[in-house]
């Protein structure tokens, strides 16, 4: 049996939207490879290692992640930590953490000592991933496959770079970087959105070894919904709000207004460094808006579970997809999306799901004077109902984990076999 090792940031179970894609696919591969999870100790209450659902996980954890493990820093001391972490970020000539790339490196080789590495899988963010997998495999085990799993875009990643001057400054070096992990790969998967990005910085001799495909998402769940005459319409946004990246200033100000046409109430579950706006709202107006912080994904996905309508916030740029996106889409539930861009993956994602709803903000949060009243109109219309698992799964196919599940084993069993 093949030695498939994945290495991830945070994974269960404190699991990072990308993690939790990974552990889908895991999921549907464990029966056909001996399967090794490499991810983030990102809590001190975590182990080393551990077996989880038939395979093993094993953590890595850089000092900057040691130092915030550490339980008896104060909020003073932490602030600090991060400050001075940022701005190391900014005066490294590529964006990366090499403390990170040494800890995947070394536990790869630790790793490999004991139980010989078939097939490296590492997935993007963090990019360390690819770096330490790279390394692995020009001096430890060449013959090894090597398979990067790209959720996110590097070299010009907003929320990564931080500052729009950082971005560009690294470009070159960040670019380099992408080029030699397409050199390197035998196969790489990626994410749709990252197809134009690749086109256009990758030399045209490597792009045959690119597949693109969707978030493996889309999973059949227990709902919690029936048409009827509701008293209120319950909507609900799950996930992270960043400032200058995914704001929740101009959605929270158009449900505002929205409330003085129809009876609604708006759950934040949420977290990130862009909340006053809620908190403000939730406290001024509590009848209307709830704060409810950040939870686990199991409450997570009852609250989305119960709500009538789903609330998704595009990034600045709109070049991102949700994956909370297929989690709304798994249970049916009509989705206002808010975007910033007329061409917003997200927007064109939602196109042929009949229950979506695009609300278009510009820069200052403004939108047509007809909008307010075609939103009304929508919650009216589709609050308390649902469409069918099998109608989305015939909408989104890309997205149901046996068909990621499925691309992964055909290229592993394809390298072996003329390997």
């Amino acid at each position: 049996m093949k030695h498939v090792v994945f290495l991830v940031g945070s994974y269960h179970p404190l699991y990072s939207a990308v993690g939790i894609c990974v552990e889908r696919v895991v999921s549907l591969l464990k029966n056909n490879y001996k399967i090794s999870v490499i991810a983030f100790k990102n809590s001190s209450n975590l182990k080393d290692k551990e077996t989880y659902d038939g395979y093993n996980i094993r953590r890595i954890e850089t000092n900057y992640q040691k130092k915030l493990n550490d339980t008896d820093l104060s909020n003073l001391k932490i602030i600090l930590l991060k400050i001075i972490n940022i701005l190391k970020f900014l005066f490294r000539r590529e964006s990366l953490d090499y403390d990170l790339v040494n800890c995947y490196y070394a536990d790869l080789k630790k790793l490999n000592s004991i139980d010989t590495i078939d097939v490296v899988i590492p997935i993007v963010f963090p990019f360390e991933s690819i770096v330490a997998s790279v390394n692995f495999k020009k001096k430890i085990s060449p013959s090894s496959a090597l398979i990067p799993y790209l959720f996110d875009n590097f070299s010009l990643g907003v929320s990564l770079h931080r500052f729009i001057f950082n971005r560009w400054i690294k470009f070159k070096n960040n670019k380099r970087l992408e080029v030699l992990m397409f050199a390197m790969a035998n196969k790489i998967f990626s994410m749709h959105p990252l197809k134009k990005h690749f086109d256009s910085v990758i030399p045209e001799i490597y792009l045959s070894k690119v597949s693109y495909l969707e978030h493996p998402l889309l999973v059949e769940r227990n709902i919690n919904s029936v048409n009827k005459k509701l008293e209120k319409i319950n909507f609900t946004y799950t996930g992270g709000l960043f400032r200058n990246v995914r704001s929740p200033n101009g959605c929270v100000k158009f449900l505002h207004e929205l409330s003085k046409m129809i009876s609604l109430k708006a759950n934040f579950y949420c977290f990130g460094n862009d909340l006053n706006i809620i908190k403000k709202y939730s406290n001024t107006n509590p009848k209307t808006f709830h704060y409810h912080g950040m939870v686990d994904k199991t409450l997570a996905d009852e609250a989305i579970s119960k709500s009538d309508i789903l609330i998704n916030i595009g990034d600045v740029e709109g070049k991102q997809i949700s994956s909370k996106i297929f989690d709304y889409l798994s249970m049916g539930k009509p989705i206002i999306h808010f975007s910033y861009t007329n061409d917003c993956v997200n927007t064109n994602l939602l196109r042929n799901y009949s229950f979506a709803h695009i609300i278009l903000l510009n820069k200052n949060n403004l939108y047509t004077e007809s909008m307010m009243e075609k939103t009304a109109n929508f919650a009216k219309s589709v609050a308390g109902k649902t469409m069918t698992f099998d109608e989305v799964a015939s909408l989104y196919p890309d997205a149901l984990p046996q068909k990621t599940a499925d691309m992964f084993k055909e290229c592993i069993n394809d390298y072996f076999k003329t390997g």
